[in-house]
C-alpha cells in the first residue's frame, strides 16, 4: 500500500514539483513562481486528470486487492489454483496497460525525438494528421517554436514571432530606418528555440543566438531548418547569455546590435538575472545607440510587462507595448512584447505608433525595479491568471 501511495502521489504531483528545478537562475524566482503555479492551477488540473484517467485509478485499486491475495495464498505452499492464476494474470494485464498508457502519454505518438537534462524535458513532435504538417519544439508544456513543413510556410516566422509581433515590428522598422529595407542588421537573440527569428534574415544580416541548453542546439540543427534556410550569417553562443555578454563588456567588446530579442520568460520558472536593472545595462551596452531591446513578456502567471516598463523608465529609456492576436491559419500565436529604446525616430515611426498598446494607468502605484540584490516576485504575480493588469 505504501508503494501504491507513493506511485499515485508521484504521478499526481511529481512533475509539477520537480519542474521547478529545471531552469537555471541566480535567484529563487523559478521556485517561487512554481509554488504559486502549483497552488493555483496544478491541483485543479490534476483533479481533472483523475477523472479523465479513472480507469487507471481503478486498476491501481484492483492491484492493491490482488497482490495481497497472491501473497497470502502463496504462503500456503507451492500449489496452483484458478484464483491465484487469475489474480496473477490480472495484475500483469493491468500493469501492462497502465505502463503503456503512461509511456505513450509522456512521449506522445507524434514525437520525433525527446531528451532530458538539467534544464528539463525537450520534445520535438510533428503533426501527421493535418496539413500543413507542423514541427514543434516544447520544453515541458511550453512551446519554444513551431515550423511549418510545407515548402512555402517553412520560411514563415510563426508563433510569437510573426510580422505583427513586437519583435517582427522592431526588425522591419529598423531595417527600413537604417538600411532602406535591405540587409545589414545585427540581431541578438537570447533563447534559440526552433530558431524562428532567423526567418527575418537577409543577405548582409548577422544573427547571434545565445542558448544555455546544448540539447536545444542539437535538436534545432537536426529537426528544424530556420538556421539552414536563412541567407543571414548565423552564430550560436552556447552558455548563459548574460554571463557571455558581461564577459564581452569586461573585455570592451560591444556587439553593436540593432535589436536584442530576449525570449526566456514564457514558462513558470523565470530566469531572474535577465530581468534586473543591471541586466538591462548590459543589454544597452551591446545595443547600437539607436537600437531596440525587445522583451517577450507573455506569461500566464507574472505581469512582466509592468516590471519591464518600470526598469526601462528607471534607466531613462522609453517602453513601448505591442500586443498581437492569434492567427492559427498562419500558425501565429498571440503575444505581448515590450520594446525598449531611446531612438526618437523609432518611437515616432508610423508603423510603430499604429501597433502600440496603451499602458494601464494605476495611480499611486510604486514603480518596481528588480536588481541583482533585490526582487519581490509577489509584486508581479497575476491575480488568478488575469492578463489585464498590465
Amino acid at each position: 500500500m505504501l508503494v501504491l501511495g507513493g506511485v499515485t502521489i508521484t504521478w499526481l504531483f511529481g512533475s509539477s514539483l520537480l519542474s521547478s528545478f529545471n531552469d537555471y537562475s541566480r535567484g529563487t524566482l523559478g521556485v517561487r513562481v512554481q509554488a504559486a503555479n502549483w497552488l493555483g492551477d496544478t491541483v485543479r488540473d490534476r483533479v481533472m486528470n483523475l477523472l479523465a484517467y479513472s480507469w487507471q485509478i481503478a486498476g491501481f485499486c484492483l492491484m492493491a486487492v490482488l497482490l495481497p491475495l497472491m501473497v497470502v495464498r502463496g504462503r500456503k505452499g507451492p500449489r496452483q489454483d484458478w484464483t491465484t492464476v487469475a489474480a496473477a494474470g490480472m495484475v500483469a494485464l493491468v500493469t501492462g496497460m497502465i505502463g503503456t498508457n503512461m509511456v505513450s502519454g509522456a512521449i506522445g505518438s507524434d514525437t520525433i525525438e525527446s531528451s532530458r537534462n538539467f534544464f528539463g524535458v525537450l520534445r520535438v513532435s510533428e503533426s501527421a494528421d493535418e496539413e500543413p504538417r507542423l514541427r514543434t519544439l516544447t520544453n515541458g508544456h511550453i512551446t519554444h517554436g513551431v515550423q511549418r513543413m510545407d515548402n512555402e510556410g517553412r520560411h514563415w516566422p510563426t508563433t510569437y514571432y510573426s510580422e505583427e509581433s513586437g519583435v517582427g515590428i522592431a526588425i522591419s522598422t529598423l531595417r527600413n530606418l537604417k538600411h532602406d529595407g535591405s540587409g545589414g542588421l545585427r540581431i541578438g537573440v537570447v533563447g534559440l528555440g526552433a530558431g524562428t527569428i532567423a526567418a527575418y534574415g537577409m543577405p548582409g544580416d548577422w544573427i547571434r543566438f545565445y542558448e544555455i541548453n546544448a540539447d536545444v542546439v542539437r535538436l534545432n540543427r537536426q529537426h528544424f531548418t530556420f538556421l539552414k534556410d536563412t541567407p543571414a550569417k548565423v552564430d550560436i553562443a552556447l552558455g548563459d547569455a548574460r554571463i557571455i555578454m558581461e564577459r564581452e563588456r569586461a573585455a570592451g567588446s560591444p556587439q553593436q546590435f540593432d535589436v536584442i530579442a530576449v525570449d526566456a520568460f514564457s514558462g513558470d520558472a523565470v530566469p531572474l538575472h535577465l530581468l534586473t536593472r543591471e541586466a538591462f545595462a548590459t543589454y544597452f551596452y551591446h545595443l547600437a545607440p539607436d537600437g531596440v531591446l525587445a522583451m517577450h513578456v507573455s506569461n500566464r502567471y507574472l505581469n512582466l510587462a509592468a516590471l519591464v516598463h518600470d526598469i526601462a523608465e528607471n534607466g531613462g529609456w522609453t517602453p513601448l507595448k505591442i500586443v498581437n492576436g492569434d492567427d492559427l491559419d498562419k500558425t501565429i500565436y498571440g503575444s505581448t512584447w515590450v520594446l525598449v529604446t531611446s531612438s526618437r525616430a523609432f518611437i515616432d515611426d508610423e508603423t510603430v505608433q499604429n501597433h502600440l498598446e496603451p499602458w494601464e494607468d494605476h495611480p499611486g502605484r510604486t514603480p518596481l525595479v528588480f536588481t541583482d540584490d533585490y526582487a519581490n516576485i509577489f509584486k508581479i504575480l497575476r491575480r488568478s491568471g488575469n492578463t489585464d493588469d498590465e
